[in-house]
């Protein structure tokens, strides 16, 4: 299979250059982003975009560890007052030009001809702010002493009959629910950052998960192997920043490939699960199944 994902990180990378990408970040009205600050507009999009459920200077020294940088550019109250000037809207449109050129190249899987798109609902914790209740329509959750809120969210899909699971990678191995703060805008721009930075990471898998199978085949393997997505989201979030940041073509290509190829190192196999729901010891928080991969 072709690693058509290359040339869209590399678009993805062209796109954090522009100013154009300034007015999709701007709230409506406000003239933000037309000064270059500490930590520029494409550092606050990699930040969200490689968040690990941290505290907030916990990420930000993070980001800046990865992207090589001896320090912080900037401070937390700094950081969460740029962001709260982001449009949430600005990752959405860099999600649709992905899947755009994605849909557009004639890779998306059919059944019988049909592209087959779907949705589901799913409920999510978020911080119990006054703004959230209002936003959301919060209710409290009893099962925790910090009043964290559900609300309920909804999205689309591509690829899959079993959209349920999807939530439960965002929720659980993405970290959608770690909210960087009580605001609902960050509620908003938590959400559709990790949905790209989901897209992005299935994207390699895809080709990765082609290999494997192939691979597994010639070897006469019992079952259908596929990658360990818990792994694969850890790698793709240690090493997205260096990556997309990259403005060398071929090195970021070759950074892209080796990041296929240690996915390609850890795998599962596919076996059929018996039709019963499966019990959790509820007792036992840190289950030595459930891990996760940062």
């Amino acid at each position: 299979m072709k690693k058509t994902y290359i040339r869209r990180f590399w678009k993805f990378y062209q796109q954090l250059i522009p100013p154009a990408l300034a007015g999709y970040a701007r709230k409506e009205g406000k003239n933000t982003f037309t000064r270059r600050r500490k930590m520029p507009l494409e550092d606050i999009l990699l930040c969200c975009l490689a968040k690990k459920g941290l505290t907030a200077v916990m990420e930000l020294l993070s980001y800046a560890r990865r992207k090589g940088a001896a320090q912080m550019a900037i401070s937390k109250q700094g950081y969460l007052k740029q962001r709260k000037n982001l449009n949430p809207k600005v990752f959405t449109y860099l999600n649709h030009c992905y899947l755009e050129d994605f849909y557009s190249s004639g890779e998306a899987g059919t059944w019988n001809g049909y592209l087959l798109p779907a949705a589901d609902g799913s409920k999510a914790e978020i911080p119990n702010s006054a703004g959230n209740k209002k936003t959301f329509g919060c209710a409290r959750n009893q099962n925790t002493k910090e009043g964290v809120a559900r609300a309920l969210v909804s999205g689309l899909y591509f690829k899959r009959w079993g959209i349920e699971t999807k939530y439960n990678t965002l929720k659980n191995k993405i970290k959608f629910e770690s909210v960087t703060g009580n605001a609902p805008i960050y509620v908003y721009q938590d959400f559709y950052a990790q949905v790209l930075a989901y897209n992005m990471v299935q994207d390699i898998r895809r080709c990765a998960d082609t290999s494997t199978g192939e691979a597994g085949r010639q070897k006469g393997l019992k079952h259908p192997v596929k990658t360990n997505e818990n792994i694969a989201i850890g790698l793709f979030k240690e090493r997205m920043v260096k990556i997309i940041l990259e403005g060398d073509h071929y090195r970021q290509a070759l950074m892209l490939s080796q990041l296929q190829k240690d996915m390609e190192k850890h795998v599962v196999p596919e076996r059929e699960v018996p039709g019963r729901e499966r019990k959790k010891n509820k007792a036992n928080k840190y289950c030595i199944n459930q891990k996760y991969s940062f």
